[in-house]
């Protein structure tokens, strides 16, 4: 069997091997590596040929070599990019059509879909001017955002440190939240309440003990724990299971700043700041506006016209033994 050499493509030593091992993977023997033999070369064929009667040789004229001719396959690449852009070119005119005769509010969100504010201005009628400017005015009619909730008020006796903050009175009664529904100032009374209903859930009230005729418009009152002489206040809660308020009167040992405004029309407004000594530490502060109801003024008291007595019969006079001159 004969032989072939090939040189190794790990090592590059040449290796003798037999013709069977054309094309196979095999070991070098030199650097173990795999490896894998050449294929077998291929001979050409001999040529074909007729011999003729006459003895001649003919040989096969060979077919004449032309140039392949090789059909030019178009590429679909350019005919899709062409028809993508007529389909935007399309929709971009649409769009334009549709945002100036006000259809756009149709269209998907991610398309420029306008609100239906401004979509119905445009529809009115409304020029270029006041399409612009649509998207401000819609911005200004967004209601604000809800205030920030008041911070907690805390308990203290010593007035200077005391701030009055200028949200409406909140705080904590008998340790539960307080937040002032209504203020009213009722006969020289200052009554702050929690609750929709005639009868509150929570109360602050204030006596202030005026005078006939006396306004608490432009007064303040200053009062701290030591004081003897100050008005009367009260706290009033409700308790679960019970049909009536608690309360509970406190005319010394609290501490009040109280400032009120002028008076207009019906009603005075004002600033409170309140602790009161309990247990559970009572506190509010904050700004109220009172629907507001004059002092009573005190009345002389009326008397009753008197009817002058008729005078008795001397009959009568007998009758019941009286003696002494009739009175006329």
């Amino acid at each position: 069997m004969s032989e072939f050499t090939f040189s190794c493509p790990l090592c590059h030593q040449d290796i003798v091997c037999d013709e069977q091992y054309h094309g196979q993977r095999l070991q070098c023997p030199i650097c173990q590596g795999e490896i894998t033999a050449p294929a077998a070369e291929t001979k050409p064929a001999g040529k074909l040929g007729i011999r003729m009667t006459g003895g001649e040789k003919h040989m096969p004229v060979g077919p004449r070599f032309q140039k392949p001719v090789v059909a030019e396959k178009k590429s679909g690449l350019g005919k899709g990019a062409m028809v993508t852009v007529a389909i935007l070119l399309v929709l971009v005119m649409l769009f334009f059509v549709a945002r100036y005769t006000g259809y756009d509010r149709y269209l998907p969100a991610f398309l420029g879909r306008r609100s239906p504010t401004i979509a119905a201005d445009t529809t009115a009628g409304a020029g270029p001017d006041k399409t612009a400017a649509a998207p401000a005015e819609a911005a200004a009619a967004t209601p604000p955002p809800p205030p920030a909730p008041p911070a907690p008020v805390g308990w203290m006796t010593n007035l200077a440190n005391a701030e009055i903050p200028t949200n409406t009175v909140h705080g904590k009664i008998t340790a539960t939240d307080f937040n002032c529904d209504s203020a009213q100032v009722v006969n020289g009374i200052l009554f702050l309440r929690q609750g929709k209903d005639a009868s509150p859930d929570l109360e602050l009230g204030v006596l202030f003990g005026l005078r006939a005729g006396e306004s608490l418009a432009g007064k303040t009152f200053d009062v701290g724990p030591e004081a003897r002489v100050a008005p009367r206040v009260w706290k009033k809660w409700r308790v679960a299971g019970k049909p009536v308020l608690q309360q509970k009167v406190y005319s010394k040992g609290y501490a009040m700043k109280l400032q009120f405004g002028e008076v207009t029309e019906d009603k005075i407004s004002g600033k409170v700041y309140l602790c009161l000594p309990d247990e559970e530490q009572t506190a509010a502060a904050g700004s109220f506006v009172a629907s507001f109801s004059a002092a009573m003024v005190a009345q002389p008291a009326v008397q009753p016209a008197t009817t002058p007595a008729t005078p008795m019969s001397e009959d009568m006079r007998k009758r019941y033994g009286v003696r002494g001159p009739a009175r006329p």
